[in-house]
């Protein structure tokens, strides 16, 4: 634990307090709590809405060097409760047996505290060849709104690396999976069933 800072449980906690369920999200308030923090550290913080209340943040750490920077990232909206009761409150950060409960705990405010407070501990450090880049994103649940504005707005630029939070049962993994979707057209030549020979199958073509 770094004087002055909390520690990550402590965070993870906090941020579970902040119902940024999505829908409908709501992550402004999270998001500003985390840029107090980032701002008093001594980072460098933007805001960026999406929509009403639906924030992001991007904060920086200037390095020594013109180097690409080293990019953290993580969300903080959570899926829905689900229909079944909970036996705990799921926005209290309630500790027992060793174990953290509350909705996003895993999913991903740990991911995001542990991220935010290793950019904290960095900024106390000599700064680095290359600078950091905290990326903290809302709307990632339902389609990555969030990430997606950032982009478009040039708010991110480049990095030399990534290191996403999600959570991968303590196991560190080199990608990160994602969609691609792609629209292919393919053309034939039509002919009677009785006559294939003279035709050319597109299906065929698209198989391939």
């Amino acid at each position: 634990m770094t004087p002055g800072l909390p520690d990550a449980l402590e965070l993870t906690r906090a941020l579970i307090r902040f119902d940024t369920i999505n829908p409908p999200g709501q992550e402004r308030d999270c998001a500003d709590y985390l840029a107090g923090m980032l701002e008093a550290g001594g980072l460098d913080v933007t805001r960026h809405e999406f929509a009403d209340g639906r924030r992001s943040l991007v904060a920086r750490l200037a390095g020594e060097g013109d180097g690409a920077p080293l990019c953290f990232t993580g969300h903080i909206d959570t899926v829905p409760l689900g229909h079944r009761a909970w036996s705990v409150d799921p926005f209290a950060g309630e500790v027992a047996d060793g174990k953290l409960y509350g909705r996003g705990s895993t999913d991903m405010k740990s991911g995001v505290a542990c991220l935010t407070l290793a950019a904290l501990r960095l900024a106390k450090m000599p700064r680095p060849r290359a600078g950091l880049v905290l990326v903290i994103t809302a709307g990632e649940e339902t389609g990555c709104e969030g990430a997606a504005h950032l982009a478009a707005e040039g708010a991110l630029g480049e990095a030399g690396a990534i290191v996403v939070g999600e959570p991968t049962s303590n196991y560190p993994l080199v990608g990160h999976k994602g969609a691609l979707w792609l629209k292919a057209v393919t053309e034939g030549v039509t002919a009677h069933g009785s006559m294939p020979e003279r035709g050319v199958n597109a299906v065929y073509k698209a198989a391939r």
